[in-house]
């Protein structure tokens, strides 16, 4: 599977998954600061443009996870 196939599954949406899979790409898989901040340890690392619509309470992150297929709920409790 794809980075794709996996962000569709967990729900991601297109703009994490492309960042995500650009950062990677280029070896820029270290998360940022915001990043690691609003991700609130759930594995999800939204986009730099999310993290900022975050920070700014415009949206929250399980607002950001949409056509989950993935039969766990996120976020899921470890």
């Amino acid at each position: 599977m794809s980075f794709t196939d996996f962000g569709k599954f967990y729900g991601y949406p297109d703009c994490c998954i492309k960042d995500f899979t650009y950062r990677f790409k280029n070896n820029f898989i270290k998360p940022t600061e915001n990043q690691i901040k609003v991700s609130n340890k759930t594995g999800f690392i939204p986009c730099q443009l999310c993290c900022l619509k975050i920070e700014k309470k415009e949206l929250n992150l399980e607002e950001l996870i949409n056509n989950r297929e993935c039969d766990i709920k996120f976020p899921h409790a470890h």
